[in-house]
């Protein structure tokens, strides 16, 4: 299993954004000469978490986006299933009736089980962990 690049560039332009914002919004232009991301890309990205409800924008000359609400209530799985849909391993595990054997197949509860551990994994993990944790490595860079 491998997460796609929109869950990938979609947290890191999230945490910079986090980093960045300074109670005032932050263009996505200058995330994506930051973070090295098309900004095309991000726009579409964006635009999906504001619809979700992480995300706001305001437009004109002090415009851009900003965090919807405080980084402690933004879980990664919210942001990964916003721009990936769902986690799940295999079709069954998702619509179970795609598979006549689900009742008598020991994998499906396996796959199941392994589904929930990673989206339990990502729910424990909120924007605000990550921001300290980004502070910690530029932290111990510096210190070199």
């Amino acid at each position: 299993m491998r997460l796609l690049t929109r869950s990938r560039y979609a947290v890191r332009a999230i945490l910079d954004l986090a980093m960045n914002q300074d109670d005032k919004p932050v263009f996505i232009r200058q995330i994506a000469e930051r973070e090295g991301l098309s900004e095309r890309y991000l726009e579409n990205l964006f635009l999906q978490l504001k619809r979700a409800g992480i995300l706001e924008s305001s437009k004109g000359r002090g415009g851009g986006f900003k965090l919807a609400k405080p980084p402690e209530e933004i879980t990664i799985l919210e942001i990964v299933e916003v721009v990936e849909g769902r986690i799940s391993l295999v079709a069954c595990v998702e619509d179970e009736s795609v598979c006549e054997n689900v009742d008598i197949c020991a994998p499906h509860d396996l796959w199941k089980e392994l589904a929930e551990n990673i989206r339990d994994f990502l729910r424990n993990y909120t924007l605000k962990d990550l921001i300290e944790l980004q502070k910690e490595k530029l932290q111990r860079v510096l210190e070199k």
